[in-house]
């Protein structure tokens, strides 16, 4: 295939849409400091320390001038043999995890939604919900909703409403993933816009709005005489394979999307 080159305009649409994204994030701490003050975190690295603190530095998560909290009191890790979140007290005074006492150097999984008090701060511990678009570049998001809205797509061609009912079709409820349906509508209008090496416009609606088609890239004359691949055979007579699992690398961090507490009291 022929490859297309990503033009400046491209890039811009891209990076603005990206910007308006929710942040790519292991999990998020929800809940209240100090017993009555909003509290929110987003985890971007592992490992990531808890502690004593104003002062975000090196990643660490601060929980305020709370004497009965270390300045490092608490680490968050990913298990690859257990394949789990885990939380580990350092500090002398233990903290709550599920409503059960963990002393120092003490190690307890994390769970969706987990309450966790240390000190007078209380959260819940909310890991990312495995996107549906995961880091799928909007070029790529505007692909899927076109093939999705065939015929129409390659004829008619789509307007902007039609390519986002198109996108919300490939990937129900995604409003919040891609930054609200105005961030992705920017996204559209500004590829059909910018982007004639990939859209181009054929017709226009009663109300005014243009419609656009995709254009695919055309086939090499290498790609026009490779004969197509015939489908693997699978030999009977081979032995069946043992599934052997590895221990699971820390999950990548993905747009975070969470569960809600459903607004569960935290109980020591």
């Amino acid at each position: 295939m022929v490859a297309v080159a990503v033009s400046e305009d491209e890039k811009r649409i891209e990076k603005e849409f990206l910007a308006n994204r929710p942040p790519l994030a292991y999990a998020k701490l929800q809940g209240l400091l100090n017993e009555t003050e909003p509290f929110e975190a987003v985890i971007t690295q592992l490992p990531v320390e808890l502690g004593r603190g104003t002062d975000p530095s090196n990643g660490k998560i601060c929980l305020g001038e709370q004497m009965s909290v270390s300045r490092v009191h608490a680490r968050i890790t990913w298990n690859t043999e257990k394949a789990c979140f885990e939380i580990e007290c350092l500090g002398k005074n233990g903290l709550f995890a599920g409503g059960r006492v963990v002393t120092k150097d003490s190690i307890v999984q994390l769970t969706p939604k987990m309450p966790v008090k240390i000190g007078s701060t209380r959260f819940y511990f909310l890991p990312a919900v495995k996107s549906q678009c995961g880091v799928m570049s909007g070029f790529k998001m505007i692909q899927k909703a076109f093939e999705k809205a065939q015929p129409a797509a390659s004829t008619t061609g789509l307007t902007v409403e039609d390519t986002i009912e198109a996108v919300n079709k490939c990937f129900r409820d995604i409003d919040y993933e891609v930054g609200g349906r105005d961030n992705l509508a920017s996204l559209i209008k500004g590829y059909f816009e910018y982007s004639p090496a990939n859209f181009k416009r054929v017709s226009i609606t009663a109300t005014g709005e243009p419609r656009y088609v995709l254009i695919k890239p055309e086939k090499t004359d290498d790609d026009k005489k490779r004969p197509p691949t015939a489908p693997a055979v699978p030999d009977a007579k081979k032995k069946q394979k043992v599934d052997i699992t590895p221990a699971a690398s820390a999950p990548s961090p993905t747009p975070l999307v969470t569960s809600s507490p459903d607004e569960v009291q935290i109980i020591e």
